[in-house]
This record gives C-alpha cells, sequence and structure tokens, in this order.
C-alpha cells in the first residue's frame, strides 16, 4: 500500500520531482455582510469572489484582483490512463484564460501540483496577463512557473511571508503566507496557505488553504473574516489503511472557530468530468448538510459557493 501511495504521489507531482530552490527571493450575485466585531486590528474586508471550479479563483480585495491557482484546461496530471479530469461549468478553456486573465492584476499560486499550478494554463496566462502582474508562488512551482515568466516577475514565499500588491486602481493589499499541506514524503517541503487582507490590517481577511490541512502551530496568532474551503472531503485507499487528500466538515469549523471567521465559503474542488484508475480508489467523504449545521451551531455562517456566480463580502 505505501509502495502506491508513492506512486499515486508521483503521478500527482506529474512524474517529476520538484527542484530544489535557493532560499533567495526575487522578490445572479451573491451577497455576504462582514461584521468587524469592534477589533481595533480587524478592518473590514471589502472582497468579491468567483469560484472558477476546481481549485481555481477570482478573488478580489480592496479593488486588488487576484487569480488563484488557475487551471483552464484538461487536467490528467501527464497520465491520462491514471486520471483525467474537466470541468463542468466552464468548457471553453481559452476563452475562461482569455477573459479571466485580463481582470487579474496579479497571479497567486498555492501548491506545485498541476491542480494548482497547470504546466498548460501558465504558458497561455502569460500572454494575456497585464505586464505589471506580479507572481506568488511556492518554491515547488518554480519549475513551471520559470519557463514562463521571468524571475523580477515572482516572489517565492514561504511561510511567515508577506508581501504587498498594488491594484490597477491603487488599492494595496497584503498576501500573507502559512504553512499549507504536505503533499508528498515527510521530507517533502509544505505547500502555502494565505491570506488576503487591506494592507496594514493585523487580522481579518479571506483565509484558503485548498485542502484545509492545519495545525495549530501553522496558524497560530492568525485572525480571518471569511474561510474558504472544501465542502466534502477526499480519501486514496480504503478507510483501514488510506491517505488523505481533503479535510472538511468538523476540521474546517475548528479552523474558522480559531481563526474567529464569521463565514465559511464552501467549494466542492473535487466536482468534475472524470475519469480514469484513481478515480476508483479515491473516495468522497463528509456530509454537507451535518457540515453547515455544525457550522451553525458554532454561529459561523455556512454558504456554497456556485462556479459563475460572483459572492460579494
Amino acid at each position: 500500500m505505501f509502495l502506491f501511495l508513492l506512486v499515486v504521489l508521483s503521478v500527482l507531482k506529474e512524474g517529476a520531482l520538484f527542484q530544489q530552490f535557493s532560499r533567495t527571493r526575487s522578490q445572479s450575485k451573491q451577497t455576504l455582510n462582514n461584521s468587524v466585531n469592534g477589533d481595533p486590528l480587524r478592518n473590514k474586508t471589502n472582497a468579491k469572489l468567483e469560484w472558477l471550479e476546481g481549485n481555481s479563483w477570482l478573488i478580489e480585495v480592496e479593488g486588488v484582483k487576484l487569480l488563484l491557482d488557475p487551471v483552464f484546461d484538461t487536467l490528467d496530471f501527464g497520465m491520462p490512463s491514471l486520471y483525467k479530469g474537466d470541468k463542468k461549468f466552464f468548457k471553453n478553456y481559452e476563452e475562461l484564460t482569455e477573459s479571466i486573465g485580463k481582470k487579474a492584476d496579479h497571479l497567486v499560486i498555492t501548491q506545485g501540483l498541476a491542480d494548482h499550478c497547470c504546466s498548460k494554463t501558465i504558458p497561455r496566462l502569460a500572454k494575456v496577463l497585464k505586464k505589471s502582474a506580479r507572481i506568488i508562488a511556492p518554491p515547488s512551482a518554480f519549475p513551471f512557473i520559470s519557463k514562463s515568466f521571468p524571475s523580477d516577475r515572482v516572489t517565492y514565499v514561504r511561510p511567515n511571508d508577506q508581501v504587498v500588491l498594488k491594484g490597477e486602481n491603487g488599492g494595496e493589499i497584503s498576501v500573507v503566507t502559512f504553512q499549507g499541506s504536505q503533499v508528498g514524503p515527510p521530507t517533502q517541503e509544505h505547500e502555502n496557505g494565505y491570506i488576503f487582507r487591506k494592507k496594514g490590517a493585523d487580522a481579518g481577511g479571506i483565509f484558503i488553504e485548498p485542502h484545509c490541512m492545519w495545525t495549530e502551530k501553522s496558524i497560530a496568532g492568525l485572525k480571518a473574516d471569511v474561510v474558504l474551503t472544501p465542502t466534502f472531503g477526499q480519501r486514496l485507499g480504503p478507510e483501514i489503511l488510506h491517505y488523505t487528500i481533503l479535510r472538511s466538515g468538523e476540521p474546517a469549523v475548528e479552523l474558522a472557530r480559531k481563526l474567529e471567521a464569521k463565514k465559511i465559503v464552501s467549494f466542492h474542488n473535487a466536482d468534475a468530468e472524470t475519469s480514469g484508475f484513481l478515480t476508483k480508489v479515491i473516495t468522497q467523504t463528509g456530509d454537507e448538510h451535518e457540515f453547515e449545521k455544525l457550522a451553525n451551531q458554532n454561529g459561523i455562517e455556512f454558504i456554497r459557493v456556485e462556479a459563475g456566480l460572483a459572492l460579494e463580502v
């Protein structure tokens, strides 16, 4: 079983080991009402969210538009016989790349894996993104990002790093990096999670760790207004001996509680038209209604986002 997991994990890395990287950096609407609860450190978050299926988002905070984890092509990890997935709502990938790419001020990547940093999407985006667009990514994304963008436009970030980004309209936000998922063997470096908030704020903002993988240490001292998290969990292999891919439900509610967030925006990032062997050994876990019930019991509003609809915060 362990050998099988290693094979699968290598597939999830598109059949290649991530390169070692120097620590030197190149430096229709739905509506939510946000409350600051009188916390002097917490600035009201002005944001718009648009879920683009999978792990992809267009997130606007204080007028700064961020394209997060764009996968605008068939997802197959380089081995379509094992897994092949397509979006259900957005069918024209070239049109999606063109329209969303032109809107974005900056590109942000959470993980170097193909379902977050798509090697087929990145080169096309490089042709349509604004020349002023910066790319914020973990070191694991270097093999893919470096082929399409010059180093002076890219900042590779690790936990505790902060980057200030400016929008075309003059708005400014802070991108706060924290420790995200560890996808691979124990020696593998963790990927990134982020909080997007108004520049100068010490709390509040939009929090995302796309696998809902977190520890007390990784989120220590962090506060947010809204948590973006998967609607359902996923596991690879039988329940008695499995590898957890995604978490949801109780871990997500506990996360929101610790962040003092008042909203959970859930997205079904595994909902796609899929085929291949891996689909037979990956199991969806959790119950959306129980998730919502648990959130409400803890005083947290639960919202399931739909593809193609704007969500104002």
